[in-house]
């Protein structure tokens, strides 16, 4: 599990490097890297590259309200103004309307299933279940569930 640089690991593995250095911490201790391959312009290079990096990063409001959703006590205004965060989950509000919009429904989802046999019902359960823990991005049980008979209906 990665805690923090995601962007680096992603962008190594997209640079093709493959090995990784885990370097055991108490979180007491500053673990730094001294890089022994470049040369003074390179350093320069790479400093800069790896500052530029954390400006383009990009926040999933999705993910942040869903850790907040599953922690109270999590206080995103401990990490962004006020402003960057209703600007950050505003975003999110919007793609939700959008994604509301796409449906035609207004964001209303009416679902009838008839199973002869009670035990197909607690095995569609299960599959339900199973399938909406593998969308971790999509925050809602009703967005997950449009989503998995999206992908029923189309074949998917």
């Amino acid at each position: 599990m990665v805690l923090a640089g995601n962007g680096t690991l992603e962008a190594a593995a997209s640079l093709g490097i493959d090995r990784v250095l885990v370097v055991p911490a108490d979180g007491n201790t500053l673990v730094a890297v001294q890089r022994t391959d470049l040369d003074e312009r390179q350093k320069v290079r790479y400093a800069i590259a790896d500052n530029r990096a954390s400006d383009l990063s990009e926040w999933d409001a999705a993910t942040l309200a869903s850790l907040q959703e599953e922690d109270p006590d999590l206080h995103l205004d401990s990490f962004w103004t006020e402003a960057e965060l209703d600007q950050l989950m505003g975003d999110l509000e919007q793609e939700e309307k959008e994604d509301d919009g796409n449906t035609g429904s207004q964001g209303k989802l009416e679902v009838k299933l008839n199973f002869e046999d009670p035990s197909d019902f607690d095995t569609f359960l299960q599959s339900l279940q199973q399938l909406s823990a593998a969308l971790p991005k999509i925050r809602t049980t009703e967005q997950r569930l449009q989503h998995i008979l999206d992908q029923f209906l189309s074949g998917g």
